[in-house]
């Protein structure tokens, strides 16, 4: 399996909203509760300070994503933000999102953020150890903030200075 990497195009929207939308419907892997139309992912594309992203294809398709969006709209937050990976259902346990995370880590596409934080469910322990090895810190735990599925969960926070 030969898997690329480019930034989304408009014509990806669709496909990263059933990426998305699954991940609300089916998993905790986000508190997200409603689902998102497609044009919710379009200030990806072409991007800005904040919001970036990759897509990683396999034969042509669209099978993960990940990215960064603004942690807080106020201003003294403008360089920090916050990483986000979504892999589709098909392509998940293939090590596809952790590839598309260590290829974020290993250009310049992080250049200009002062830090990068991540939110991660607690009980994703395999997400936990792909951001401790790219060089994350954990920071803390936020107890029971999210209830989805008729059961709390807990984020874990994760923080790596980038400092470009």
């Amino acid at each position: 399996m030969e898997i690329s990497y480019r930034k989304p195009r408009f014509e990806d929207l669709g496909r990263l909203a059933e990426i998305y939308n699954h991940a609300v419907r089916e998993t905790a892997a986000t508190f997200d509760t409603e689902e998102k139309a497609p044009d919710y992912f379009s200030s990806f594309v072409p991007g800005d300070n904040l919001h970036r992203m990759l897509v990683a294809e396999v034969d042509g398709e669209v099978v993960a994503y990940a990215g960064t969006y603004p942690f807080s709209q106020r201003k003294a937050y403008s360089q920090i933000a916050e990483m986000m990976v979504y892999v589709h259902p098909a392509w998940q346990r293939r090590r596809v999102g952790s590839a598309l995370l260590f290829e974020i880590h290993e250009n310049t596409f992080l250049d200009g953020l002062y830090t990068v934080l991540v939110l991660i469910n607690k009980d994703n322990v395999y997400l936990h150890r792909v951001f401790e090895i790219l060089g994350y810190s954990y920071k803390g735990e936020m107890v029971d903030v999210a209830l989805k599925f008729g059961r709390r969960h807990s984020l874990v926070i994760y923080q790596r200075m980038v400092i470009s």
